[in-house]
């Protein structure tokens, strides 16, 4: 099996050989630069974009804000949030500096990073993420024509606009910190639908131990054959009895897809994890408890996730749902297609400090097993853009029966199908 961690600098224009060809600046582009002034507010500038790649106004969806994060994490501010946005074809962010960092996963299109202090570009495309470094000025810039929208998870509300508006649109926005007029009753909603308002979130009891063979979520066994959609659900398969049989995800975690952006800002150490999950059709995940809240975003397809002590939530592409902490869960592919999901996690900047605990033991069946390996050796399949990213796996693993802790992923030594 084979790992890979993907450090902050392996997104940039400067990968290595191996990897998938590097996006880069047309090479009818200028050098691109931002410079700062002191003042009473820190002003920035973009200099060396062509006239017509002009600064918009970001088109931006807050899905929720997130329940408190533990105070180990983080000193100064305690929420997370996760915004889905668009840079237009042919523009660019004005400039931004997120005191706390952030992390951007490309859904469709492609966007260019552009970092003060090193004059850096970070070039991604869909299925792709970049960093964002805390306290730094930066720009996304969007050269083609189709627009590029992306997921966003950073940590707090402190965003700030730092760029002047044009000389010829003074009112176009404002500098300072951005503000969000809907937040409050995002969060209410967001809040109430997961059971996390006021940081009082409930937990699953004795959640730290394991379930084995025998879970339970919202008094029901999780499902091992069939679910029954509910008739008021949004999903496809609404009112319908599907499939449904637990199954670890054809491309995750265990085949190397895990991004770690660390940061140290205003003297919070904490990193960004970022793992991209491909699920099949009519499967679940083990049931599993996270010691740190996190967000999942999906870039294609249906999730359900069922989530104990309140109702299951169902989003599709591009949406999000919250997975909050110490409650068991179950993510399920209640859709007709492959899902495609950041999972994006803030967590302790330490090694021993992980996203996802597994509680239940299960075992593939031959026939499971056949349907995921026929998926990974299709040539279409899967929907990715770098192959060092990781393998494809058909669910072969080795279970403690106690713990239900995986000791041994067993996934081809090298991807089989090119992507």
């Amino acid at each position: 099996m084979k790992y890979y961690l993907l450090l902050l600098t392996s997104l940039t224009a400067s990968a290595s050989s191996k990897a998938a060809p590097a996006l880069r600046l047309r090479a009818t582009q200028p050098k691109i630069k931002i410079t700062t002034s002191s003042s009473r507010s820190r002003i920035c500038e973009v200099k060396g974009i062509s006239l017509d790649i002009v600064p918009t106004i970001r088109d931006t969806v807050t899905f929720q804000l997130d329940e408190d994060l533990p105070q180990s994490i983080l000193s100064d501010t305690t929420s997370a949030k996760a915004n889905r946005d668009t840079v237009k074809g042919l523009s660019r962010t004005p400039g931004l500096i997120y005191n706390f960092g952030a992390v951007k996963c490309i859904v469709s299109g492609e966007l260019h990073l552009i970092q003060e202090n090193s004059n850096k570009v970070q070039s991604a495309r869909a299925g792709e993420c970049v960093s964002i470094p805390a306290g730094e000025a930066v720009s996304l810039v969007n050269y083609g024509e189709v627009d590029a929208i992306n997921f966003s998870y950073n940590v707090g509300d402190s965003v700030e606009r730092c760029e002047l508006p044009p000389k010829d649109d003074p009112g176009a926005w404002e500098v300072g910190e951005l503000s969000c007029s809907s937040c409050g009753d995002i969060y209410q909603k967001q809040c109430q639908l997961y059971d996390t308002c006021d940081a009082n979130s409930p937990v699953t009891p004795n959640w730290e131990e394991p379930c084995l063979d025998e879970c339970i979520i919202n008094n029901e066994t999780v499902p091992h054959v069939t679910w029954d959609v509910p008739d008021d659900s949004i999903s496809v398969n609404r009112g319908k009895t599907i499939r449904m049989e637990p199954s670890w995800p054809v491309q995750g975690g265990h085949t190397g897809q895990v991004l770690t952006f660390n940061v140290d800002a205003e003297g919070s150490e904490f990193k960004y994890q970022v793992e991209k999950t491909v699920r099949l059709p009519n499967t679940r995940a083990v049931v599993h408890t996270h010691d740190y809240t996190g967000v999942t975003c999906l870039m294609a397809g249906e999730m359900t996730l069922l989530l104990d002590l309140v109702d299951p939530v169902t989003v599709q592409a591009p949406s999000c749902y919250w997975m909050p902490a110490s409650r068991y869960m179950s993510g399920m592919n209640t859709g007709d297609d492959i899902a495609v999901m950041f999972d994006m996690f803030v967590l302790p900047n330490r090694d021993n400090a992980v996203s996802l605990n597994p509680k239940e033991t299960f075992v593939n069946t031959p026939e499971e097993r056949y349907e995921a390996q026929a998926y990974c050796d299709d040539p279409d399949f899967p929907p990715l853009v770098d192959e060092t990213q990781g393998t494809c796996c058909d669910g072969t693993f080795v279970q403690n029966n106690s713990t239900a802790a995986v000791e041994t992923w067993i996934c081809p030594i090298e991807p089989q199908i090119s992507f």
